[in-house]
């Protein structure tokens, strides 16, 4: 039981840094990411606004 709810786990986080780096590339245009923020700060970015999206689903 505890071994699907990580596979869960894993599966929700990747939908939701997939679908926020999607969103961030559509959003951003051709102005592209900007090269004044970390990776850091990018992947926490994608993340919150893809599981914004999934949790509206």
């Amino acid at each position: 039981m505890i071994l699907i709810s990580i596979a869960l786990l894993l599966v929700y986080c990747f939908s939701a840094l997939s679908l926020g780096a999607l969103l961030l590339r559509v959003v951003a245009g051709r102005r592209g990411l900007g090269e004044g923020h970390t990776p850091a700060a990018r992947a926490g970015t994608a993340f919150l606004l893809g599981s914004g999206v999934l949790a509206n689903v």
